[in-house]
This record gives C-alpha cells, structure tokens and sequence, in this order.
C-alpha cells in the first residue's frame, strides 16, 4: 500500500444472546480493530507537514451490554476507545478518544403511526499531542415519528438535540413527505435544519494555525431537496435536486500586528498570527443526482450514476476534497455454469471522479495553500463465484493505472488487486 510499503490489520467481533424470558434477553456486543499501514507521505497533513516517511496505526475497540424487550425497549451500557498513530523517526503524534455512558431505546408502531426515543448520556475524554486534554459529559436526545395518511401518502420526521459540557450545542430537526401514486412511481420532499458544532480539533486543537479560538461557533446550515423515482418493465430512473444554505462558515484568517519602533526610524515590523473564526454570512450551494438502470436482455444489466454540484469557496471546511463532479457507469450479467451448480457475475465500470479543492500545509508555513486536484477516469472489473454456502470474489480496481492524487499530496496506490471469500457454515 502506497509505494510497496507494509500493511497489517485485523478485525474481530463477538456477539452473545441470552433469553431471560420470552419476550426479554440480554445482550453482549463486542468490536476491535487493528489496521497499521506504511504511508509515503503525511496522514494527518495539518498536523506534521514535514513527515516525509511514516507508519500510521489505527485501533478501535467497543463494548456494549444491552437489555432489551421485544425490540420495543432497550437499555444499552457502552464503551468506545480509538486510537490514532502517527510516528516516524523524528515525530509522534497520538490521538486518543474515549466515549462511554448508557442509552435508553423505546419505540412503537401502529398501523398509520410509529414513535421512536432515543436518550444517551455520556462521557468524553481526549487525550492527543495536538488537541488539548479535555473531559466533558454530554446528553443527546433524539426523536423519530412517522404517520401515514393512506395508502400512497406519508409523513417522516426526526429531530435530535445534543449538549455537551462547555461546548456549542448541536441540533437538527427535519421533515420529509412521499407519494406514491403507483407502486412503481414515488416522489418526495425533505426540508432541514441542522446546528452543527465545531469537531474537537477546530476548537480545541493546539496548533499555531487554529490558535485554539474558543469562541469559534456552530454553523447552520439548512438544506432542501425533491426528488422522484419511476420503473418501467426493463428501465428505472431516479432523479434528485437538492440546495444548501448555511451560516457562520469556519475560515482560515490572519491577523496582523505592527510595531512601530521610532529609534530605528520609525521602521514597523509586522507579524502575522493565524486563527480559525466565524463569520457570520450566508452561502448556497445547488446539487443534483441521477441513476438510471436498464436490463437490455434477460441476465443483463447497465447502469449510471452521476452527481454534480455547485463549485464552492476553496477556503470552506465544508467542502474540502469534495469532487465538483461525479460519474460511474456499469455493465453486469449473471452466468450459470456446470449444470447451475456455480453461479458467476462479472461487473465492469468505469468511474469519473472530478477535479477537487483540498488544503496543502507546508513546513514553511502556519497557513495552508489550496490546490485543485485534477480530474480522473479509472475503469475496474469484479468477479463474483457463489457454490452453495459460499463465494470466491475479485476485484481489479484502476486497470489502466491511472495516476492521480485522492487530495493534495495523498496519491492513489494504482493499480489494485483484491480477493476475498465468504463461506456460511453455521445456521
């Protein structure tokens, strides 16, 4: 992975039920994950710039108990832990989050209606190289409703609250509404609104750029979209329109500081001292989606999907290393063989990933440039082999070797090869 350099992971999980009662059981969930990888060039760009040749390590592990009722009520107690690496002969640099605490999960569903609660308190605690220690409790509440007029008319909405200790407080409330006038037409509207607080290393981080600005605030954003979906005997089509408004954009700024020094002449020397703020300003951004899938004969299948959205101020955090367009056209088929005891499906595509604006931080700089990423075509081939209870799967992923860099300085590894298997042996 990235120049032929080493990689090593593993994942486990474990999962135990035990029946109390007919209608209640507990429950165990358990998670962990390992991944370290050779990268060639930095992981945490903003963070260490001049890393040239590093290792980075990821760890993550979950415990989670769990009463619960029929599916109709849950009291859940968990514990997260994540790890973060980053080090090489000259540097470390370490992440670590721990997230513990309860929830409370309670729902019901009628014919034409359906309520779900969700309750969570908890516990963060950060402790990094780049971020300041910090421990802060939080609450989270969270609502989910939906009511159904008839047989082709219905309501959804949500809305979720969330507070933490000293910190800005995030919410987001949204409604949606369909209508089915057939079973193979469908139409919809959704409208949001959405107070999103500052991540821990915009507020709380400590590295010269950011300044540890504490009085950085939320952003707003609100967004709208309509969309419809048609199928027909051999082709379905979807279509979505969408638009975004939000305030308090998070910026890159410097301020600037003369000094005036009257016995050498009244030279002025200046200096310059970056930070992270809020301005208080309004922006729109449009976007569209479109899939179509076509079955020109029995067993075959062709498909698109494509995306395109309005360019965006390169300073935005909001848009950093997102594609300005998106494009990806398959062609699939199914093959019986050996008397249909083996069943194969290849799928060829080719996708379309659009020019980008992304940060580029420099050793020699406090603040980042921004660069436009250019545009790429690769083209894959995946194999699927199903016998029985199992599978053999394959994948040949940028066939042609196309060069180009997923965000500024983080090449693509080329061209990549990968198999796998899954195999059901327990019922």
């Amino acid at each position: 992975q990235y120049v032929d350099l080493p990689y090593d992971g593993h994942k486990a999980m474990g999962k135990f039920d035990y029946r109390l009662k007919q209608s209640w059981r507990v429950r165990y969930r358990h998670f962990n994950s390992r991944n370290q990888a050779g990268i060639a060039v930095p992981f945490f760009l903003e963070e260490q710039p001049e890393l040239t040749n590093a290792r980075h390590k990821e760890e993550r592990l979950y415990h989670g108990v769990e009463l619960e009722r029929a599916h109709a009520f849950a009291l859940r107690l968990f514990s997260w832990q994540i790890k973060e690496e980053l080090f090489d002969t000259a540097r470390l640099v370490r992440h670590r989050l721990r997230d513990w605490g309860g929830e409370g999960i309670w729902q019901r569903q009628r014919e034409r209606f359906a309520l779900s609660i969700h309750a969570r308190v908890g516990r963060e605690e950060v402790r990094s190289t780049s971020i300041f220690t910090r421990s802060r409790f939080y609450e989270e509440l969270a609502l989910q409703a939906a009511l159904r007029f008839n047989a082709h008319l219905w309501l959804q909405s949500a809305g979720q609250l969330r507070h933490k200790q000293n910190w800005p407080t995030g919410y987001s409330l949204a409604l949606a509404g369909f209508y089915q006038p057939e079973k193979e037409k469908l139409l919809w509207a959704k409208l949001g609104l959405y107070q999103i607080p500052p991540a821990l290393a915009e507020r709380d981080n400590a590295l010269p750029y950011l300044a540890r600005n504490e009085k950085l605030q939320a952003v707003r954003l609100q967004h709208a979209q309509i969309g419809g979906r048609a199928e027909f005997s051999k082709l379905a089509m979807q279509l979505t329109l969408g638009n975004a408004a939000w305030q308090r954009e998070l910026l890159y700024a410097t301020d600037s500081t003369r000094t005036a020094f009257p016995e050498f002449g009244d030279s002025v020397m200046v200096s310059y001292r970056s930070q992270l703020r809020s301005r208080n300003r309004t922006r729109n951004a449009l976007g569209a989606q479109m899939s179509l899938a076509w079955q020109p004969m029995p067993r075959w299948r062709a498909s698109i999907h494509g995306a395109l959205a309005q360019r965006a101020s390169a300073k935005h955090f909001w848009f950093w290393h997102q594609p300005e367009s998106y494009g990806r056209a398959s062609l699939e088929t199914r093959l019986l063989l050996f008397e249909k005891t083996i069943e194969a499906l290849p799928r060829f595509s080719v996708n379309y990933l659009g020019a980008r604006r992304a940060p580029v931080f420099a050793a020699t700089s406090t603040l980042p440039a921004f660069e436009t990423t250019k545009a790429a075509t690769t083209v894959d081939f995946n194999l699927r082999i199903l016998y029985g209870e199992g599978a053999l799967f394959f994948s040949w992923e940028n066939l042609l070797d196309e060069r180009f860099d997923l965000r500024a300085g983080v090449p693509h590894p080329g061209r990549v090869f990968r198999w796998g298997f899954w195999w059901k042996f327990l019922n």
